[in-house]
């Protein structure tokens, strides 16, 4: 049987467990976040992450990392993602 979603899973952080004074080593957290949505709305998805990109004057091909984003630039990007037909979700696993 054909899978009717699809999902595309990342991960901010790492679990490592070298932690350092002054934030050295290891990040003290461990995000991962997926976005779901139905296979019919694929291009649909791509369609969404190519406007943001053309709204916040980044190059069409190149990754959008949040973390590197100013606020102003920020905001758009969610509001963009709330309104699309997809879901997220993020957990933080505890240490």
């Amino acid at each position: 049987m054909a899978s009717s979603f699809t999902a595309y899973i990342d991960e901010s952080g790492n679990e490592g467990f070298v932690f350092l004074p002054g934030e050295k080593g290891s990040s003290r957290w461990l995000v991962l976040s997926a976005v779901v949505f139905r296979k019919t709305k694929d291009l649909e998805a791509v369609r969404v992450m190519r406007e943001v990109r053309t709204l916040l004057g980044n190059d069409p091909k190149k990754a959008l990392h949040f973390r590197e984003m100013k606020h102003g630039h920020r905001v758009p990007y969610v509001r963009a993602l709330a309104t699309a037909p997809m879901c997220t979700v993020s957990f933080s696993p505890p240490k």
